[in-house]
């Protein structure tokens, strides 16, 4: 399957690219990562892969607005990446996993979550900050 199938089924719509809305989401993915980091910093875990999480999911929108497409449900966005940038597709596997760590540190209080998962989503949305940056560069 390819990112097609994600717009005949209407959980994608093109709308126009934007590269200012691209580089506002890419600004927001990276004020996400540095309140990671700091939580991390703190001893908050949980908080550092929350805000991990929701680094990775605007870099993934950054992308998306550059390319013109609109999620109508937040679960196709990795998908998309995954999709349209098959380079992409560890990170879009890392987003979905933190999207469910993150899910779960909302809904369950017994869940633990310890220094290496909050590096391992630290180290995730970076390499997926990365990325984008250079897709973002235009061509010198």
């Amino acid at each position: 399957m390819d990112a097609d199938d994600l717009f005949d089924e209407g959980s994608l719509e093109k709308v126009e690219p934007s590269l200012e809305a691209s580089a506002k989401s890419l600004k927001l993915a990276k004020n996400w990562l540095r309140r990671a980091k700091d939580s991390n910093i703190l001893g908050y875990k949980d908080m550092a892969v929350l805000a991990s999480f929701i680094s990775m999911f605007h870099a993934a929108k950054a992308i998306m607005l550059k390319d013109g497409v609109r999620e109508k449900e937040d679960r196709v966005v990795a998908e998309y990446v995954r999709r349209a940038y098959p380079e992409l597709k560890e990170h879009a596997t890392s987003l979905d996993q933190y999207w469910r760590l993150a899910s779960a540190i909302q809904r369950d209080p017994e869940i633990s979550v310890d220094g290496s998962d909050a590096k391992g989503a630290l180290n995730s949305a970076k390499g997926f900050i990365k990325f984008v940056e250079r897709s973002l560069k235009p061509p010198q």
